[in-house]
C-alpha cells in the first residue's frame, strides 16, 4: 500500500469513526465492511453513497470523502472520488476474503436485482453463473426469481455465500385477471426456500407446461409446417418448460434467425399455434405465497394494460410494487413509486433478466435498487 492509499484510508477510518460507525471491520477485495453504531453492517459502496450525502450537505463543493483535499472531476469518470483515490481503492490487491459470519440480517446492501430468472425457468444461465456475474457488475445482493418454481433457491444461497453475496429465494407466479397475465413476485426468508406446499405447486405447474409444450409442439406442425420433437425439447430443458425453450428449438431447427422473429411469427399470444398456460388468480397466488410467509410484490406493472394500477390495488393486497422496471418510462418509474409512497408499499427493481440483448428485458446491470429500499424489503422478510 503506497503512501496515498494510507492516508486515504486513515482519513476514511478516522471520519466513519466520528459520524458514522465505530470500527472498520473487514477489508476484502469485493466488498469491505464496516459496523455502525448501531450494530449493522454496511458495505464499502453503501457508507460510500452516505459520505457523499453527508458530504453535499457540509459542502458545496464536490470534495473527495476519502481524502477531504481533492476535488472531485464533473465528469463522474471515477465513480465519486478524486483522481488519486479513485485509481489507489482501483488497484487494491491482495485483500483478505471476507468473514461471512457476519454477512447475516444485520448487514446493509447497497445494489440489488429482484427480478432474474435461471436454466430453472427459461433464463438461459444457471444460478451459479448469474451470481458471478452479478459480481462482476458490483450488484451484493440478487433475488432468483423463476417461473413458478423455487427449485434453484437454496443452491444459490448457498454458493452465493462462498462468495460474500446474499441471495433471496423468491419465485415469479402467474395469474390471470381482467383478460390479461398479472404477474406475482415472492421473496422468502431462506429457511422458507423448501417448504412443502411451493414444492408440490412447482411439480403440478411443471406437469402443466409439458402437457402444454407437446400440444404447442403439435400446434406448430400443424399450422407452420415446422417440426421439432417434443420428447427432445422436454430431456434437453433443466427446468420449466416455456415458450423460449420451444423458439430456441425453432431457430436451432433453421425455421427463423431470432427469437424475436420466432414470437412474431409463431409463438405470440395471436398465433394460432399458442396455447394458453392454466392460470390461478391473483388472489389465489396472493394466497399461496402469504400461507408460505412470502412478501408480495406486483410484478411490472407497465405491462398491466386492461386494469388500472390503482384498481388493482384495492382489489388486492400486495406488499409492494417492481416500480423500477426495464420497459418504463422516466415518467412510468417517477409514477409508481408516487403510488408506492401514498400507500406505503415496498420499492422494489429487477431487470427481468433472462439473456442479454432481449427486446423485452434488461441486461444485467441496466437495472438496480438502492439500499434504501432493499432495507425496507429486507426488513419484511
Amino acid at each position: 500500500m503506497n503512501f496515498f492509499q494510507r492516508k486515504a484510508k486513515k482519513n476514511l477510518i478516522n471520519f466513519i469513526k466520528d459520524d458514522i460507525v465505530d470500527i472498520y471491520v473487514i477489508p476484502n477485495k469485493r466488498n469491505r465492511l464496516y459496523k455502525r453504531k448501531d450494530g449493522r453492517l454496511i458495505s464499502h459502496r453503501a457508507l460510500m453513497k452516505v459520505i457523499r450525502g453527508l458530504m453535499k450537505e457540509k459542502s458545496r463543493h464536490r470534495i473527495c470523502p476519502l481524502c477531504y483535499e481533492e476535488e472531485v472531476p464533473n465528469n463522474n469518470a471515477t465513480d465519486g472520488l478524486c483522481v488519486n483515490c479513485y485509481n489507489a481503492n482501483k488497484y487494491e490487491e491482495n485483500l483478505p476474503d471476507p468473514d461471512l459470519s457476519l454477512m447475516e440480517d444485520n448487514f446493509m446492501y447497497a445494489k440489488g436485482d429482484f427480478h432474474i430468472h435461471s436454466t430453472n425457468s427459461d433464463g438461459k444461465y444457471d444460478v451459479k453463473s448469474l451470481i458471478d456475474r452479478y459480481i462482476d457488475k458490483e450488484f451484493d445482493i440478487i433475488a432468483i426469481t423463476d417461473h413458478d418454481t423455487m427449485e434453484g433457491c437454496k443452491e444459490a444461497i448457498e454458493y452465493g455465500k462462498t462468495k460474500g453475496f446474499k441471495v433471496v429465494p423468491g419465485i415469479e407466479i402467474s395469474t390471470k385477471y381482467n383478460g390479461e397475465d398479472i404477474h406475482i413476485l415472492g421473496y422468502f426468508k431462506e429457511e422458507d426456500c423448501r417448504r412443502d406446499e411451493m414444492i408440490e405447486f412447482a411439480k403440478v405447474k411443471q406437469q402443466d407446461r409439458i402437457d402444454r409444450c407437446k400440444k404447442i409442439v403439435s400446434s406448430l406442425k400443424k399450422y407452420f409446417n415446422i417440426e421439432i420433437s417434443a420428447d427432445e425439447l422436454l430431456e434437453k430443458t433443466e427446468g420449466m418448460i416455456g415458450r423460449p425453450h420451444m423458439a430456441r428449438a425453432i431457430i436451432s431447427a433453421g425455421y427463423a434467425t431470432t427469437m424475436e422473429e420466432v414470437f412474431t411469427k409463431y409463438l405470440d399470444d395471436n398465433s394460432p399455434a399458442f396455447i394458453p398456460s392454466s392460470f390461478l388468480t391473483p388472489q389465489e397466488g396472493i394466497d399461496l405465497l402469504r400461507r408460505n410467509n412470502a412478501t408480495v410484490v406486483l410484478a411490472h406493472p407497465i405491462l398491466i394494460k386492461n386494469t388500472k394500477i390503482e384498481d388493482l390495488l384495492n382489489t388486492f393486497k400486495f406488499d409492494g410494487i417492481e416500480a423500477i422496471y426495464g420497459l418504463n418510462s422516466e415518467a412510468d418509474t417517477k409514477a409508481f413509486i408516487s403510488i408506492c409512497k401514498e400507500r406505503d408499499l415496498l420499492i422494489t427493481a429487477g431487470s427481468d433478466f433472462h439473456d442479454y440483448n432481449t427486446s423485452n428485458h434488461c441486461n444485467i446491470g441496466d437495472i438496480s435498487l438502492g439500499i434504501d429500499s432493499i432495507d425496507k424489503l429486507l426488513k419484511t422478510l
